[in-house]
């Protein structure tokens, strides 16, 4: 029987059964003890993803000042791909500062919008990818054609087979044709955007092999401090590129989300506008509360230090520990060690 089978699943019953999810007044209760400060790990996090955004946006002007290419036409090309890159980042950047601005004036008020402060932490979640994006990015995107080709020709499908017989058939070929030209732009859209991240990494490859530091290295007569710092003007295409390689998949970011998806998302395939809404209200709490704990900037730094399992330690509780932080055994169960085996 079901009961049975279940019987000689103990261990992971326990645990799972003495899981729950915190209301939002216990998890600020347990804020402070996950997050009592500024610590040396998590002050390494966020000044570790500011420096990556420093190192970004230097790379990307100095594409912009020294674009590289053999044919004129195709230094245009690199010149629009480059002033693309650069547009996005800036443009972002913008975005940031704009959703920050309202938050930056309601730090002083007991009670400010929560539309505010979700802005704010969308805002400064932001600067994560930010801190490692290019086009490079779009190069995975290759791995979503099949299935989302694959997904569209279902619906165009579904759609035929769910008209009403009674529907003229000149009506149903349109909508047909309709749902086959969703597919057909998909396919088009989604194979643009790859080719954009191949250009982009062949446009980057060039980049660093140009920018050899063996022949900034050349101190000859000038001073030493000039010659130091041509030397590391020269490893900065190297770095940056580093960088953006590492941020073609940010895995703590899939992390994340991961776990906000399993909170918020119900077992629907497409998350909806009020799981969304719930998401960026609960992160905006979190970066509320640590900015009036902790100060702006210390409540700011500290929110982007957050990684998945604070959430998870936020959210999740265990209600059936032992003193030793283990799940009781069950009596004459082989990890009892009152039974015998």
């Amino acid at each position: 029987s079901l009961e049975r089978q279940c019987s000689a699943f103990f261990r992971a019953d326990e645990h799972l059964s003495s899981m729950r999810l915190r209301s939002m007044h216990e998890v600020l209760e347990h804020l402070d003890p996950i997050c009592p400060g500024m610590s040396a790990s998590r002050a390494a996090r966020a000044s570790g993803i500011l420096l990556r955004l420093l190192l970004n946006y230097g790379v990307a002007l100095r594409a912009v000042r020294w674009p590289r290419a053999s044919h004129a036409v195709h230094r245009n090309g690199v010149r629009a791909l480059v002033f693309a890159e650069v547009g996005y980042l800036f443009l972002m950047l913008l975005v940031i500062l704009r959703r920050l601005a309202p938050a930056s004036s309601a730090t002083s008020l007991a009670l400010p919008s929560s539309a505010v402060w979700s802005n704010a932490a969308a805002a400064v979640g932001a600067l994560r990818p930010l801190a490692s994006y290019s086009q490079l990015s779009y190069i995975p995107r290759i791995k979503r054609l099949v299935p989302g080709m694959w997904r569209s020709i279902l619906a165009a499908v579904a759609r035929w087979r769910s008209a009403a017989t009674d529907t003229p058939m000149s009506v149903r070929v349109l909508r047909f044709a309709a749902s086959w030209l969703r597919v057909l732009a998909f396919t088009t859209v989604e194979l643009t955007v790859f080719s954009l991240g191949l250009l982009s990494l062949h446009v980057k490859l060039d980049e660093v092999r140009a920018a050899s530091p063996g022949r900034l290295a050349l101190f000859g007569r000038r001073p030493w401090w000039l010659a130091f710092l041509n030397v590391c003007l020269g490893w900065l295409p190297f770095l940056g590129f580093a960088n953006q390689i590492t941020g073609i998949v940010d895995q703590e970011d899939l992390r994340v989300e991961a776990v906000l998806r399993t909170l918020f998302v119900r077992d629907s395939k497409e998350i909806t506008r009020s799981e969304v809404e719930a998401v960026h209200e609960f992160n905006g709490v979190l970066l509320r509360e640590l900015c009036c704990r902790h100060g702006a900037l210390h409540g700011a730094a500290m929110y982007l230090s957050l990684t998945s399992t604070d959430y998870r330690r936020l959210v999740v509780a265990r209600d059936n520990l032992n003193d030793e932080g283990a799940l009781p055994c069950a009596p004459g169960s082989d990890m009892d060690p009152r039974g015998t085996r």
